[in-house]
């Protein structure tokens, strides 16, 4: 019981040497909701229905809430999906009674929009007609520079990012090219929850600054097919493990309608996207897009994996009271390690045209001649008024990046040495060396 108000950690020593920067905000509500849970739980009081991760209870709950039942899910992928996630979470995590909730909401919500989006392409199968024309996909390791890259090439007009919103909370019909209304109450609500988690995040602006508004990764959608890298904040890890071991169709299907979705009510589209999980579906991205192009970005694993580290870790502190530092370095490096050995296998597949490789530092020491590069490689039209918008927002990032501060992190603290991640990275490390260096 004491456990639930004052959160216990292992993994790197004793408790007070835990790093200050990954230690979790509680709130005085969060606090309360824990013990209060809790004890109604112990009591008898509270059989747990409020918070289950069942899945048959969650899909039943969306299909309640919203009056309809069908996935779009001929297979059942997505309820495998959800099933083997909750195992695998219930697994690995020690889930909080607050965390829990949370995650379960998390469910709920992208099971609800799951079937609403099947709903409207029911009704509208002409949606299933749209073409999605040579998307530029952004990916890398996390914390490799992709959110500052696709947030400026996001600067140019004929591209399409989809935002947080529209993937988080979808509308009917969708938002007409991504403008948002904001004082709509759907808008209201997703930013709340984006207020929700910086409340409860250690300096999370300061690891991966986000609003409601902004660009966001494909993860956020593919989380309506619960088969989404994002799940390891929860300790999904197995499940990732077996997920990245068969092909994931079921993942694109839901992939391209979704953005056949987003793009009916939008004019002439080219697509924007990113995240680091499409490094390990680049074969498939390649079926369902033959004209794809990407955007690689660099960065030494040594300082990579100990920020993606922090960011997980802070994130995985807001559902529970447990934190094993040592276990989370170690699935941290197994699963960036086979990510990025799977890029660099797949993309040894693609014509030199498809590719444009991009070092960290340059993202961040000159921009603009990265921005060069990738324009010239896919033929694309780098105007002086889109350079002047692309300037203005590499100018309003570094301020909004002073603002926040640094983020923290460290390899010990994870107990994790660079002859480590030098071994677990050894073929990526030798084949890319020159984007690598300092």
């Amino acid at each position: 019981m004491l456990q639930t108000l004052f959160p216990v950690y292992s993994g790197h020593g004793v408790e007070k040497s835990f790093p200050d920067s990954l230690r979790p905000v509680r709130p005085m509500s969060i606090m309360l909701c824990n013990a209060i849970m809790s004890l109604a739980k112990l009591v008898g009081a509270h059989d747990g229905s409020l918070s289950t991760l069942d899945p048959v209870l969650i899909v039943k709950r969306a299909q309640r809430n919203t009056g309809l039942t069908n996935f779009d899910d001929p297979h059942d992928n997505f309820f495998e999906n959800l099933r083997k996630t909750v195992e695998s979470i219930e697994s690995y995590s020690k889930l909080s009674s607050f965390g829990r909730y949370l995650i379960y909401q998390t469910f709920l919500v992208g099971a609800t929009s799951r079937l609403r989006v099947a709903d409207y392409i029911s009704k509208n199968p002409s949606i299933l007609d749209e073409k999605i024309k040579s998307p530029i996909i952004i990916l890398g390791m996390g914390r490799t520079g992709t959110t500052f890259l696709h947030g400026l090439l996001s600067c140019d007009e004929r591209l399409r990012s989809p935002g947080y919103f529209e993937m988080a909370y979808p509308q009917f019909p969708p938002l007409k090219n991504g403008v948002i209304d904001k004082n709509s109450p759907d808008f209201k609500k997703a930013s709340k929850e984006i207020d929700l988690w910086k409340s409860v995040i250690n300096n999370l602006d300061e690891s991966h600054y986000m609003e409601t508004d902004m660009p966001e990764e494909c993860v956020v959608f593919l989380n309506q097919n619960s088969s989404s890298l994002s799940l390891c904040v929860y300790g999904a890890y197995d499940f990732l493990k077996w997920y990245m071991s068969k092909k994931p169709t079921d993942a694109f299907v839901y992939h391209k309608k979704f953005l056949q979705y987003l793009q009916s009510n939008s004019d002439s589209t080219r697509w924007l996207l990113k995240s680091p999980w499409h490094m390990n579906h680049i074969d498939t991205i390649k079926e369902f897009y033959p004209d794809a192009k990407f955007i690689w970005t660099h960065r030494d694993p040594k300082e990579a994996l100990p920020s993606w580290c922090s960011l997980v870790t802070k994130i995985f502190a807001t559902v529970t009271n447990h934190i094993d530092l040592k276990k989370q370095g170690k699935e941290n490096l197994e699963l960036f390690s086979k990510l990025v050995s799977r890029a660099v296998e797949q993309v040894e597949n693609l014509p030199e045209s498809d590719v444009a490789h991009v070092a960290f530092r340059d993202i961040r020491e000159q921009p603009m001649s990265i921005v060069e590069d990738i324009y010239r490689r896919f033929d694309m039209e780098l105007t002086p008024s889109l350079r002047s918008k692309m300037e203005q927002y590499i100018e309003d990032y570094g301020k909004q990046a002073t603002k926040v501060g640094k983020h923290k992190h460290q390899l010990d603290w994870f107990h994790l040495t660079k002859e480590d991640v030098d071994q677990s990275f050894s073929d990526y490390l030798t084949k890319y060396e020159k984007y690598l260096r300092r």
